[in-house]
């Protein structure tokens, strides 16, 4: 298949996918409302960001303690929402973007505390008037995004007796039209859910299974609009408006990174602890579904972050290591130690990296070579969390602080 084929496929995936997105609220094209971005893909469509900056490092706007928590920022109409501890708590947390100023704080459950880093571990979603959040003993909120009051709210664990994964509830609910698709991990066919996004009302159930810590996401394959989540079982994917199963990809493992659609019918997922990675194609026969595997490697290892798509390539940290790899063959392009395990998106043709320890990197997408822009340290202690990008700023956390960072190339 040549490359402007692949393109094609491509465009008319992220289309499709831009239009499910619109049914469900009205959102900004430079807004960072969710987990991973506006497609959940780790990829922003901003253009007009620097490419260096000086040695002393780029302007931060502002920079102010965060608490506890990995929760991963989401950017809407100048509103920044994120999750951490504070005293024995979890907070979902509202503050100006362009300032850090707290607007309001809404308690969602008690703390979770671990040597490894304790607060919540999900990241907020935004969707018109109503931001959700999910703390780490799997208490699930809907609260207004302007004033911070409740809507409504389950206790995951108590309602459908789910068993609480060892780090804690990590996945990030979707918005998909009316619902919000919750991995639940109940039992009794609990385990994937969607609510009511407006009251909180169950709208169906399905499948018994184990939780793990990814996040679920909506691809359209096939002309059809399918959930897909990557649970201790492997890869499950239902259709949204009734939650029936559609096709599984057998893959059990501690999965906690997202899984990445290859228009138009492939999907790469990684898993940690010596587990590997594998593309998956999607195969429809009439009106049933299958999953066959193309690929398998160890050549890529996704710990806590996911990998980005662009292109015919996958950036991403094998564990520690930062590697590009071919998306249709597992091929290895380059690797680049020295960021231990950290994260990255894409915008303006250029990888955002944030490194364990809190190095910020610019990398022009090479698949050819590992080419560094610029670098600078923004944060100390640890950085799992990855970077969310909205109008050309750029929010980074730690365990303890949160720093806005100005990418904007000035005129």
């Amino acid at each position: 298949m040549g490359s402007e084929k692949r393109m094609n496929y491509r465009l008319m995936a992220i289309l499709l996918f831009n239009l499910v997105l619109l049914n469900s609220s009205e959102l900004m094209s430079d807004d960072w409302p969710q987990w991973r971005g506006l497609n959940r893909d780790g990829i922003s469509k901003e253009t007009g960001l620097i490419n260096s900056w000086p040695k002393n490092g780029p302007e931060i706007l502002w920079r102010i303690p965060a608490n506890d928590g990995y929760s991963a920022a989401a950017v809407s109409k100048d509103k920044l929402f994120v999750m951490w501890a504070e005293d024995k708590n979890e907070v979902m947390v509202s503050l100006d973007a362009n300032s850090g100023r707290v607007l309001w704080k809404h308690k969602i459950g008690p703390l979770y505390t671990d040597d490894w880093g304790s607060g919540p571990r999900a990241a907020p979603v935004v969707d018109g008037d109503a931001v959700f959040g999910i703390g780490a003993y799997g208490r699930l909120h809907a609260v207004n995004a302007v004033s911070g009051k409740p809507l409504w709210s389950h206790d995951l664990v108590k309602e459908y007796e789910t068993r609480r994964p060892h780090w804690g509830y990590a996945g990030t609910p979707v918005v998909y039209q009316n619902k919000l698709l919750v991995e639940v991990g109940g039992r009794a066919g609990h385990a994937f859910m969607a609510f009511d996004k407006k009251t909180g009302a169950e709208i169906w159930k399905s499948e018994t299974d184990t939780l793990a810590y990814s996040s679920p996401v909506i691809f359209n394959i096939h002309n059809k609009n399918q959930a897909v989540f990557f649970s201790r079982r492997g890869l499950v994917s239902l259709d949204p408006d009734n939650g029936r199963k559609l096709w599984h990809y057998d893959w059990p493992a501690a999965n906690i990174a997202n899984p990445i659609f290859i228009a138009p019918d492939k999907i790469f997922i990684s898993s940690s602890y010596e587990k590997g990675s594998a593309l998956v194609k999607i195969n429809k026969n009439n009106s049933e579904f299958s999953a066959e595997t193309v690929w398998k490697s160890g050549v890529m290892k996704n710990h806590i972050n996911s990998c980005v798509l662009v292109g015919d390539y996958l950036y991403g940290f094998d564990n520690a290591v930062l590697r590009c790899i071919n998306a249709g063959t597992g091929e290895l392009k380059w690797s680049k130690r020295r960021l231990g395990r950290g994260s990255l998106i894409y915008a303006d043709g250029k990888l955002i990296v944030l490194g364990e320890k809190g190095k910020l990197v610019l990398l022009k997408a090479d698949p050819e070579k590992y080419n560094e822009l610029t670098k600078s340290k923004i944060l100390k202690g640890r950085c799992w969390t990855p970077p969310a990008l909205a109008d050309g700023r750029l929010y980074l956390r730690s365990r303890k602080e949160l720093v806005c960072v100005n990418l904007k190339e000035k005129k």
